[in-house]
């Protein structure tokens, strides 16, 4: 099945300022949280094969939430086993054990709340090392080659997190790391002191911190961050911040913010908001994205309910936004939807067995590769001309981690058994 030729866009753009160290704009790596680019955008020409062969699996790999990586030939995994959290390192074409290491991590009978105490936060790679965080804040730092540890910190002992919340942990830390231009980039929850911390990638010494005395935000544990650029400036989002990747200047502090990573596509942002309690309605907000006099400026462009509870975050093609909003969406409908950009105007919803909460979508040219919290996989059309779904089928058990596409191989996992399927056709 032939794909089309892929755009040029700002977004991309972006990030490649803010590059990986060992990254490059067209990787076919999958080296980070969505990818290259952050975006769930596979950036390399790939003519689609389906159904997809399976080429090998894995089984013994412990439990997890956290995304899949890839980079030069290695495959890592985060997880729990035994009482401790573990980085596992894989040869991607094969499978094979390269190396791993583990520390411990006691936990609270409650943690979770039912969704497992596990790594939910997806690793880094870049320059030589891999970058881990942890249900509760513990920052690796190990060498991809060996799986020698090069440095670690314990963020909730660092940044003075509130012990009494600490124990209760919530759903634990769920945002991904992003190492760019030299630093480490971790948001902290609503029992730290800063909201966001800035370490330097090599030594894991204090680089910045940002926003002390700031409103209480439980998402900030959540949401990851999400580098862009306009005009000449750099810039990152992190729940409802805008700030200054550099030295920690913080543009706006009371935009939105949710579970979702926001959504960058030239100079419009888009953040999805779960509901704070029962009694509110979630709901997404878009932005228009400025530099006035050298500051960054955010102004509001719309805000509704269509994506309403949207945990998933959202990929952008051609001006519409693809995303699957939950059964926690009410009053909005669940179902895979396509969402214009510009307007927040619904396009078309497809109900029909996109009912779980969650699901993980990667663009490869002009399809979407749709991974269902059942481990159905679909591929399904990108246009706003209607739902045209080109192929489904059963790949993995219940999963909520994001799946990576590195190199025409796509790589799948639930709580038993890790999946290499053949994307490329031959």
């Amino acid at each position: 099945m032939a794909t089309r030729g892929f755009i040029t866009r700002r977004a991309v753009f972006c990030v490649a300022a803010l590059a990986l160290a060992a990254g490059s704009l067209f990787s076919a790596d999958w080296p980070q949280w969505r990818g290259p680019n952050r975006d769930s955008v596979y950036n390399d020409r790939l003519t689609l094969n389906w159904p997809p062969k399976v080429l090998w699996r894995k089984a013994d790999i412990g439990k997890s939430l956290s995304g899949i990586v890839v980079a030069d030939g290695t495959l890592i995994l985060h997880y729990r086993q035994d009482g401790q959290e573990v980085v596992r390192a894989l040869d991607a074409s094969s499978g094979n054990d390269l190396w791993k290491q583990a520390y411990d991590q006691p936990l609270p009978d409650e943690a979770g709340r039912g969704y497992g105490n596990w790594p939910r936060s997806t690793p880094a790679i870049t320059g030589g090392l891999v970058y881990t965080l942890g249900y509760a804040g513990k920052l690796y730092a190990t060498e991809l080659k060996t799986g020698k540890v090069a440095w670690n910190v314990d963020t909730f002992a660092e940044f003075k997190h509130n012990k009494q919340n600490v124990q209760a942990l919530n759903f634990g830390v769920t945002a991904s790391p992003l190492v760019a231009g030299g630093k480490v980039f971790i948001p902290q929850g609503t029992w730290a002191k800063w909201r966001m911390v800035a370490l330097d990638a090599k030594s894991g010494a204090v680089a910045w911190t940002a926003l002390e005395n700031r409103q209480p935000s439980y998402s900030a544990s959540y949401s990851s961050p999400m580098p862009f650029r306009i005009g000449k400036m750099d810039l990152v989002a992190c729940d409802g911040c805008i700030f200054s990747p550099a030295d920690g200047t913080v543009y706006s502090r009371r935009l939105a913010g949710g579970i979702a990573t926001p959504v960058v596509s030239e100079d419009v942002m888009v953040q999805s908001c779960g509901p704070v309690n029962n009694e509110t309605t979630p709901y997404t907000l878009a932005y228009k994205l400025a530099v006035k006099d050298d500051k960054a400026e955010a102004s509001r462009l719309w805000k509704n309910e269509v994506l309403g509870r949207c945990d998933s975050t959202a990929v952008v093609y051609q001006g519409h936004l693809y995303a699957q909003v939950s059964d926690l969406a009410k009053p909005s409908p669940k179902g895979l939807k396509c969402v214009e950009l510009a307007t927040g105007k619904e396009v078309w919803c497809e109900k029909k067995s996109y009912d779980d909460y969650y699901g993980a979508i990667i663009l490869v040219g002009d399809k979407l590769l749709v991974l269902m919290e059942n481990g159905e996989l679909t591929l399904v059309d990108a246009s706003p001309a209607g739902y045209n779904e080109r192929g489904r089928m059963k790949v993995a058990g219940k999963t909520m981690s994001h799946p990576a596409l590195a190199n025409g191989r796509l790589y799948v996992r639930d709580d038993k058994e890790l999946v290499c399927l053949d994307m490329s056709e031959k």
